[in-house]
C-alpha cells in the first residue's frame, strides 16, 4: 500500500463519512496536487537563495571600472553598500537610496536619490570620491560623514576627517564634529553669518569694517574667510594670534595645522610651513592630526630643499605609522639625497 492509500486508509477510519471508490480517486488526486505545490515552493525558494548569494557575489568582485546597480536597503537585502575601493555607504533607513553612478581611477561618484547614508570612505589622495544630492554636492579624500536629504534641503555632519561641499556658487569645508544643512537659508548681516552661509567672499568685504575679538572660534573663522576668499596671507596673522595668545586652547593644534597649510600650498613657503606642521604635531600629538601633520612636515623639508631634514621625519613616521595613510608620499618626499 503507498503512501497515498495509507493517508486513504487513516482517513476513513477517522471520519464518519461514506467512502466509494469514487471519492478516494478524488482525494487522492486532491493530494497529489498538494504535494505538488509544495515541491514547486520548495524549488523556487532554492532558486531564490542561488540568486541571492550570486548576486552577493557579483556585488563583491564587480570591476573597479563598472558602477555598481543602484542599492536599496531594506529587510531583504545587504545593510551596506560597497564600493570596488572598499568604501561603504550604510543608509539610514529602509527608504534610503544610495546609486553608484560611475566609477573612474580619479573619481568615484555616487548619487543619494532619497535619504541619507553614512559613507566611510577609504583614503586615497589620488582619486576624488564625489556624491550627488540634488543640488548639493559633497567631495572628499577619505572620512567618515553622513550625508541625508531633507526636502529640498541636504544635511551633511562630519564625524572625522575633512569634507568640501558646494552648491550653486556657495563652498565650505567642513571637519571633525560640524555638521550644517546646505543649501544655507539666505543671510543679512555681520560676516561670520556671511561666513557661515559659505559666502565667504561677501563675508571678506564685511570683515573689513568690523571688530574681530580675541577669541579662538572667531580667529579661526576670519582666518578661514581669508583664504576662502583668496586673501590667504590675510589669514596668517589670526592663526598665529591663536598660537601666541591661545596655545593651551583645544583649537591650537587646529589653528597650527592649518597654518603650515597655507604657508605651504597657498604661499609656497615651505620652509615656514614645516615649523607650523611640527607644532600642530607638538600640540596634538596623540590626536587626529598627529600623523598628518608628521606627513606635510615631511613633506615641507623636501620642498624646502632640506632632504636630511625630510628624511629623518620620514624615518620617524614610518616608525611610528608603518600603517598609515601618507606612507606612500612620506617615503616618496623623504627618499632624497644630500647634496
Amino acid at each position: 500500500m503507498g503512501d497515498l492509500e495509507r493517508e486513504i486508509a487513516r482517513a476513513r477510519g477517522h471520519v464518519d463519512v461514506q467512502w466509494d471508490d469514487e471519492r478516494a480517486r478524488r482525494v487522492q488526486a486532491g493530494l497529489g496536487a498538494r504535494r505538488q505545490r509544495q515541491r514547486v515552493r520548495a524549488a523556487a525558494a532554492g532558486v531564490a537563495l542561488a540568486l541571492m548569494v550570486a548576486g552577493g557575489l557579483w556585488w563583491r568582485h564587480q570591476r573597479s571600472d563598472t558602477p555598481a546597480r543602484e542599492a536599496r536597503h531594506d529587510q531583504r537585502s545587504a545593510p551596506l553598500v560597497r564600493f570596488a575601493d572598499g568604501s561603504v555607504a550604510r543608509p539610514l533607513d529602509l527608504d534610503s537610496v544610495v546609486r553608484p553612478i560611475a566609477a573612474a581611477p580619479r573619481r568615484l561618484t555616487v548619487e543619494v536619490v532619497r535619504g541619507g547614508a553614512r559613507f566611510d570612505v577609504v583614503h586615497d589622495p589620488s582619486r576624488v570620491f564625489h556624491i550627488d544630492a540634488g543640488q548639493v554636492s559633497v567631495e572628499v579624500l577619505g572620512t567618515q560623514f553622513t550625508v541625508e536629504r531633507r526636502g529640498a534641503k541636504v544635511r551633511v555632519a562630519v564625524e572625522h576627517g575633512r569634507v568640501r561641499v558646494a552648491w550653486g556658487s556657495g563652498r565650505r569645508e567642513l571637519t571633525d564634529g560640524e555638521g550644517a544643512l546646505f543649501p544655507p537659508d539666505p543671510v543679512a548681516g555681520g560676516w561670520q553669518a556671511l561666513a557661515a552661509s559659505g559666502a565667504y567672499r561677501e563675508a571678506y568685504a564685511a570683515l573689513r569694517d568690523s571688530e574681530l575679538h580675541d577669541e579662538p572660534g572667531e580667529l579661526l573663522l576670519a582666518a578661514d574667510v581669508a583664504r576662502l576668499s583668496h586673501h590667504p596671507a590675510e589669514a596668517l596673522p589670526r592663526l598665529e594670534q591663536i598660537l601666541q595668545q591661545h596655545h593651551s586652547d583645544p583649537r591650537a593644534p587646529l589653528a597650527a595645522f592649518t597654518l603650515g597649510r597655507v604657508l605651504l600650498e597657498e604661499l609656497n613657503r615651505p620652509r615656514d610651513a614645516a615649523p607650523a606642521f611640527a607644532e600642530a604635531r607638538a600640540l596634538d600629538v596623540h590626536g587626529p592630526l598627529a600623523a598628518d601633520a608628521l606627513a606635510r612636515e615631511v613633506e615641507a623639508w623636501a620642498r624646502a630643499d632640506e632632504p636630511r631634514r625630510a628624511r629623518e621625519r620620514a624615518g620617524e613616521y614610518v616608525r611610528l605609522y608603518p600603517d598609515g595613510s601618507r606612507l606612500g608620499s612620506v617615503r616618496r618626499y623623504g627618499a632624497g639625497r644630500d647634496r
